[in-house]
């Protein structure tokens, strides 16, 4: 779809190649992200080859927001300053995108996400949260989030045990304080940007729909 559709676009030759380009090196890194991320929930903490942040960045922060970003520039001919400054915001946008994703994951309410609750918990997801408690937890804690994620038939009541073992780590809190710092550091980038002050609103909304979110 995005490939038929940017070859409807009115670019110039050079342009089109800009296009291609980039969509192609946003596959490759959505493929082989998704590949770290799916195999994450069959190794062992020892054999794990990238933890839940490396992820982050380099497969969601990548074709969410970085490679839109610097392409959309590109074609505009923004200078490379301008560009990189666009590649720095995408970064962090994209991170505090996916923390909040996670969030939604565990603690979201599945009349409004659509998703089963404790879906993440069941697929045993490596998020971020996970990581972070784990790393925050006193032995019976960690020993019971282990037990707990990836179980198939997670009840209701396992579910909530879960999520509260999460929140008394203090993982909970370290992530919400995560996504305010990178959502700072995003917003000042924006006003860094050599454009009029209209379109810098409209990145500043932009980022507000993507972070503020339950879905």
């Amino acid at each position: 779809g995005a490939f038929e559709l940017s070859s409807r676009a009115k670019i110039s030759d050079v342009q089109h190649m800009q296009v291609r380009h980039a969509l192609w090196h946003i596959i490759f890194t959505v493929v082989g992200g998704e590949l770290i991320d799916t195999e994450a929930a069959f190794r062992s903490e020892e054999e794990m080859v990238a933890d839940a942040m490396t992820v982050n960045r380099n497969k969601t922060a990548d074709y969410t927001c970085v490679r839109p970003l610097m392409l959309g520039a590109e074609l505009a001919h923004a200078s490379g300053s301008e560009v990189n400054i666009l590649k720095q915001l995408g970064l962090h946008l994209g991170i505090a995108f996916q923390l909040v994703d996670d969030n939604i994951g565990i603690y979201g309410d599945s009349d409004i996400t659509g998703k089963p609750v404790g879906a993440d918990i069941r697929e045993g997801k490596r998020t971020f949260l996970f990581e972070r408690s784990l790393e925050l937890a006193n032995e019976a804690q960690r020993i019971r989030l282990r037990e707990l994620h990836g179980k198939k038939d997670l009840s209701h009541q396992e579910n909530v045990e879960f999520c509260e073992i999460v929140q008394q780590t203090g993982a909970f809190d370290i992530a919400r304080e995560q996504i305010a710092e990178h959502r700072e550091i995003a917003d000042k980038l924006v006003e860094t940007l050599s454009i009029a002050d209209e379109y810098k609103t409209g990145y500043h909304e932009i980022i507000l729909l993507m972070i503020e979110r339950e879905v």
